[in-house]
């Protein structure tokens, strides 16, 4: 075996292999012999069929379209598909009060003109303002479904007194006197003030005390204390008066006994003792002035402790006139039981075009539906940050049908349906869903 390759001996045992299986096969199939029954047709295993016919017949094609099992086709509908964001495109809008249209030209056909004479028309300027106003979109805003309100920037300073909402005055009189004196911080029914803070609502409540016209209203002071409650004081010695604080201004013969003069509406906001600090009212308050070699404690009266020459020096240095009456002794005539709050609005609405999210009810059951409620959760004088985070109102509105838009018109109300006024400049952002999909599209239009 020598010079062989591996693969030559392994060629010559298999052929070895291969004689030797033949070789006693032959010897194999003679010792085993197989003895096999003839298959008779018609009969298993010992049992005979009834109809062997039927049995040999076609049983029948199992792979019909109709005998196969079908999977239901996938529709992905909700907000999550992987498609939503292919047949729904988010438009992102911010509007800002700033670049609004700030006139108007409407061109307004003369009444009993003849439609066959030259066109005459009356030209009318509006000026809007941010608390009124239309914006334009770039383009025209197509197959819109839902419009949402995602932020909003808006400064807390527009006016909280007027006399149009009735908070703006309390009633002060000389003690047995038969109607109070109405003093006012905003007199002019066309003119709502704005005082952000204690110190310059206590200069005008001062002011308005100064130049009532009772007895002795020139001796009045109003502050406010060092702890910020508000006092009222006045120096005329042992002179009574009361102080109508809470009272409705339309109780009748209050300030006056012509019935046609006192307002109908009720009470809707607070009054202003009430955000002065008072929490009812006071009669025969007496004025009483203390020795003025007397030491500063002997001087405490219903102040609680608290100087009101220290609140007259804080109403100086705020550059407000009248903090503090000579004598510098004078007790303080009433002392409000609370801190004066400021804020006299907890929230607004935000009215756009007819999109209805929110109805608040007014007087006499009447509805005024809006777009969005905003809380004003900040100070007199803050900024307002209105965010999804920040707030879980709903500010969202969908669209029955897919809509065109092009203009907003976009107002901001108070408790009572009527515009704010004095606003300063704001911003908003709008989120805008619009149908890009045929499909879809079509498919709205049927619901």
């Amino acid at each position: 075996m020598d010079g062989l390759t591996y693969q030559q001996i392994l060629a010559q045992q298999y052929e070895e292999n291969v004689q030797r299986q033949i070789e006693h096969q032959d010897d194999y199939v003679d010792e085993h012999e197989y003895n096999v029954k003839e298959h008779v047709s018609g009969s298993v295993i010992g049992h005979e069929l009834d109809n062997p016919e039927r049995f040999q017949q076609f049983a029948g094609n199992r792979n019909l379209e109709e005998d196969l099992v079908k999977h239901q086709p996938f529709e992905d509908k909700s907000k999550l598909s992987v498609r939503y964001n292919k047949d729904v495109r988010t438009s992102v809008f911010n509007i800002d009060s700033r670049f609004r249209a700030f006139s108007s030209i409407v061109a307004i056909p003369q009444e009993g003109a003849n439609v066959n004479s030259s066109p005459t028309s009356i030209i009318n300027n509006s000026v809007q303002g941010p608390e009124h106003f239309l914006f334009r979109f770039n383009r025209q805003v197509k197959n819109a479904i839902s419009i949402k309100l995602s932020s909003l920037e808006f400064p807390n300073t527009f006016p909280n007194f007027s006399t149009l909402r009735g908070n703006s005055c309390f009633g002060v009189r000389i003690t047995g006197s038969s109607f109070f004196t109405r003093v006012d911080v905003a007199p002019d029914p066309s003119s709502p003030q704005y005082y952000p803070t204690p110190a310059l609502l206590a200069a005008a409540v001062q002011y308005a005390l100064r130049n009532c016209g009772v007895e002795g209203a020139s001796f009045f002071a109003c502050s406010v204390s060092s702890t910020g409650y508000i006092q009222i004081s006045n120096s005329m010695q042992n002179k009574s008066y009361d102080f109508d604080f809470i009272t409705n201004i339309t109780t009748p013969k209050l300030f006056s006994n012509d019935l046609s003069k006192i307002p109908t509406a009720p009470q809707l906001y607070d009054t202003l003792g009430s955000v002065l600090g008072f929490s009812k009212n006071y009669s025969g308050m007496l004025t009483e002035i203390v020795d003025p070699n007397a030491p500063l404690s002997a001087s405490v009266g219903p102040s609680e402790g608290d100087d009101p020459c220290s609140a007259g020096a804080e109403a100086s240095a705020s550059g407000l006139s009248g903090g503090c009456s000579d004598p510098c002794n004078t007790i303080p005539l009433v002392t409000g039981t609370y801190l004066p709050d400021t804020n006299t609005d907890e929230y607004i609405y935000i009215a756009v075009n007819d999109y209805f999210t929110v109805t608040p009810q007014t007087l006499n059951n009447t509805y005024f539906p809006v777009f969005a409620k905003i809380p004003m959760n900040v100070p007199k004088g803050s900024m307002v940050f209105d965010t999804e985070v920040s707030n879980t109102t709903r500010k969202i509105y969908y669209f029955l049908q897919p809509t065109n838009i092009q203009t907003l018109e976009i107002k901001l109300l108070d408790r009572t349906g009527f515009l704010l006024s004095n606003v300063r400049d704001y911003s908003l952002t709008l989120e805008i869903e619009e149908v890009v999909s045929p499909a879809l599209y079509e498919k709205l239009r049927e619901l």
